[in-house]
């Protein structure tokens, strides 16, 4: 099915003019580059946030924790890190 498909999960993800269709396909998403891209750069809070969630690379979790505009985002970025390096 279409929302299995990570290639056309990484399109919707991008590039859907919805923001709900855009979270509901982060909330799918396994490719961890495009996650990180996502996080590091969505102009949407939403959007960053899932993918902090979703992402377990330390080096783009801190970054999202000391720059991300969004104190919501920040935060969970953070809490994600400590959980990881734990």
């Amino acid at each position: 099915s279409k929302l299995d498909d990570q290639a056309a999960l990484g399109q919707v993800a991008t590039h859907d003019k919805s923001k709900r269709v855009r979270e509901k396909a982060v909330e799918r998403l396994v490719d961890s580059e495009l996650l990180s891209r996502l996080a590091r750069t969505d102009r949407e809070w939403s959007i960053r946030q899932i993918a902090v969630q979703r992402l377990d690379d330390p080096t783009v979790l801190a970054e999202v924790a000391q720059s991300d505009s969004d104190p919501t985002v920040r935060r969970i970025a953070r809490e994600r890190l400590e959980r990881l390096t734990r």
